[in-house]
């Protein structure tokens, strides 16, 4: 009887000390510097699914709204915001790319990156932040130009992992100790594909080499100083060092969509991450979906702006079905 008792108060202790994990939550800093809007798609998504799940999220980017929308704490700098805006005004990023153009020049690539974390650490908000006596137990950094965000993990002294937003852009895993070979791995700035002649590898090659280059100056001549004007006398360490001990990342990504790869255990592929639940069509888009062939063939339907599209069409689009397609065995034994 005493046993049974006893017992019974264990398991009462090991279910109350359940309820009260469950109950404690963590502090969660996001920091995104990327300097169009996408950056923070994936940010806002998981932001959502944390704090639904009761941790407290802050969130910085130079976007005001969309971590409010998450339901995160938000922190933009009026530096980031500003310089953000400026420096992207006159982009085409889509224009670019159909182009086949790289969508912006290295030298504006290089200039970005430490232009943006100075405009950021110098910013009276963000010092006043970094001064407010706050704790976080993880920092969730963007791939993109995430030198600069490694101060606030130095600062913070907490692990921090990667959302790499940029799937085609693999210099982030390649830190850790991810392959990227430069004869497979297309340069992320050019309009190269995985079919590339041996002319093309070694264009595509040396555009590695080059970037590779580019951001080890970027690194120790222009974001590590600022880091260590910006954290105090007894400066930061090394961001190339730094680099190396994300502790776990995100990869926007998916092998049937970018590049299969064999990453390391540390590395997730977490494509459409924001993607929500899919909602039904509407009747008029079933329609036009499921008859689009009938629909190209008519002027009017095309446009829609007529009252009725019956009347002017000899076939309609709207009550006569499309005749049933051949199954792939019909087509094969013809």
């Amino acid at each position: 009887m005493k046993y049974s008792r006893i017992s019974t108060l264990f398991y009462l202790l090991m279910m109350f000390s359940d309820l009260l994990a469950g109950v404690n939550s963590d502090s969660i800093f996001m920091i995104t510097m990327g300097g169009t809007k996408s950056h923070t798609v994936p940010f806002a998504a998981l932001s959502r699914a944390l704090v639904a799940r009761g941790h407290n999220v802050t969130m910085l980017s130079a976007f005001p709204g969309v971590a409010e929308d998450a339901g995160a704490e938000e922190l933009c700098p009026d530096g980031l915001v500003e310089y953000v805006n400026d420096f992207t005004k006159d982009w085409d990023l889509l224009g670019s790319r159909m182009k086949g153009d790289p969508p912006i020049s290295p030298w504006k690539a290089l200039q970005y990156g430490y232009q943006v974390c100075e405009a950021t650490l110098s910013d009276p908000l963000t010092k006043h932040f970094l001064h407010s006596g706050r704790n976080f137990d993880l920092l969730l950094l963007d791939g993109a130009y995430s030198a600069c965000a490694l101060g606030f993990v130095h600062h913070f002294s907490a692990p921090y992992m990667l959302i790499n937003t940029v799937g085609l852009y693999l210099a982030p895993l390649a830190a850790l100790g991810n392959p990227e070979p430069f004869a497979i791995t297309p340069f992320f700035n050019s309009g190269y594909t995985e079919k590339m002649n041996v002319m093309q590898r070694m264009a595509n090659g040396a555009a590695h080499i080059f970037c590779r280059a580019m951001h080890w100056l970027l690194l120790t001549f222009t974001i590590q100083p600022i880091l260590n004007k910006a954290f105090g006398p007894s400066g930061v360490p090394s961001v190339l060092a730094m680099q190396r001990n994300a502790s776990f990342v995100l990869q926007n990504g998916h092998s049937s969509l970018t590049y299969s790869r064999a990453y390391l255990p540390h590395v997730a592929e977490v494509a459409c991450l924001h993607c929500r639940p899919p909602r039904p069509l509407t009747k008029v888009t079933q329609r036009l979906w499921l008859w689009y062939p009938t629909v190209a063939c008519c002027p009017c339907l095309k446009q829609l702006t007529t009252p009725s599209p019956r009347s002017c069409c000899p076939y309609s689009a709207i009550t006569t079905p499309m005749p049933p397609k051949p199954r792939l065995m019909d087509t094969q034994l013809s």
